[in-house]
């Protein structure tokens, strides 16, 4: 195996120095806050209750369906991703310009994410609809697999559908899981779905490289085995994916409907807001005869 060249570390030491840094920021900004509310007369402290691991089973199914939903998704984005380079350089090895760009090829989702999720995000928080997007975000990352396993169109067409469906499932997704479990218990429910993630990505890489051992013969003019196999697993994950949604999107009906929800129009936030204020105390009512 090949070490790492003193330039890698060197990166990756700045980018923890880079990271950490952004955390001492977010400390001191949270401090500043804190001085201001309370220079105002603004409440900062909320008390939570206690949280134990009994409290895990008081969760609600949803979460648990989500959780899945997320494990499954991501299996298709990350697991792919991992042999993507591999991948378009065996099938695509008689197309010099596919061949030599299959790394540019393989971050394109990682590219399309880092610059306009914060669009998608924004358009999700104002539309709702939080459950459908996931299934249809569910839904379309199956066709990205079938043009990749039977078509030769430049594999360039599947990542960028994969990159759309990146960026509306991780603002559709994650932003569920406060809206279903009590907030005292939304660091544990991030938890179990982060953990059931990667447990899924762990299982899923290693699914991966038996499938590919076994795949049918290797693509012409290499040594590389097909992935044929890995494809189809990885539009069953998406199938899966998306026959969940559906279960999610039942469930919330039955519970209210809130992942479905559309966002309150400002004015009735504002009014619902002053609603909520205390009335000032002179002009509360002192006794029956005030009512």
């Amino acid at each position: 195996m090949p070490h790492p060249s003193p330039q890698h570390c060197g990166s990756a030491f700045f980018f923890c120095i880079f990271g950490g840094a952004f955390g001492i920021a977010l400390i001191v900004l949270d401090r500043r806050h804190c001085e201001f509310s309370e220079l105002h007369g603004r409440e900062t402290s909320v008390a939570v209750k206690k949280v134990t691991l009994g409290d895990i089973g008081k969760l609600p199914a949803r979460l648990w369906v989500l959780s899945c939903i997320i494990s499954l998704y991501y299996i298709g984005i990350f697991a792919f991703i991992a042999v993507a380079k591999d991948f378009f350089e065996g099938k695509w090895n008689s197309d010099s310009t596919v061949r030599d760009g299959a790394s540019f090829r393989s971050s394109v989702v990682y590219l399309m994410s880092m610059i306009f999720t914060i669009f998608v995000g924004a358009f999700v928080d104002s539309v709702g609809r939080r459950a459908w997007i996931m299934t249809v975000t569910c839904f379309m990352s199956m066709p990205a697999f079938l043009l990749f396993e039977f078509t030769m169109l430049d594999p360039m067409w599947g990542m960028l559908l994969l990159g759309c469906t990146y960026m509306f499932a991780a603002s559709s997704m994650w932003p569920c899981i406060p809206l279903v479990v009590p907030m005292e218990l939304v660091g544990t429910a991030n938890g179990i779905a982060t953990s059931l993630q990667m447990i899924g990505i762990a299982l899923a890489n290693m699914l991966v490289g038996i499938l590919q051992d076994a795949g049918p013969g290797y693509y012409p003019g290499t040594s590389v085995k097909s992935y044929s196999y890995c494809m189809i697993f990885f539009m069953a994950s998406g199938l899966v994916a998306t026959l969940l949604s559906l279960v999610l999107n039942y469930l919330d009906a039955q519970s209210g409907g809130i992942l479905n929800r559309r966002p309150e129009p400002a004015q009735t936030q504002v009014a619902n807001t002053q609603s909520l204020q205390p009335v000032p105390s002179e002009r509360r009512p002192d006794g029956p005869g005030d009512l």
